[in-house]
């Protein structure tokens, strides 16, 4: 199988445009990615780029970080 880049999705929840960072291999369990309270969901690239080929990588930006609207 031939994993390309993450690909950027955004979702609204309770009337916030939220961010997450999907790295694709949809067939693995998933494992989801939050990053703490100084940070954003691009900060778990490296740790990402390792473990996509045996999970489901997602990392969302939390509310006011990243590319999430600030509430």
């Amino acid at each position: 199988m031939t994993l390309h880049g993450p690909i950027t999705n955004s979702f609204i929840s309770q009337r916030l445009r939220l961010n997450y960072i999907d790295w694709g291999n949809p067939d693995a369990p998933p494992l989801l990615l939050v990053h703490g309270g100084r940070d954003h969901a691009r900060s778990w690239d490296w740790v990402a780029e390792e473990l996509r080929h045996d999970w489901h990588i997602i990392a969302p930006d939390l509310r006011g970080h990243g590319d999430s609207a600030w509430s």
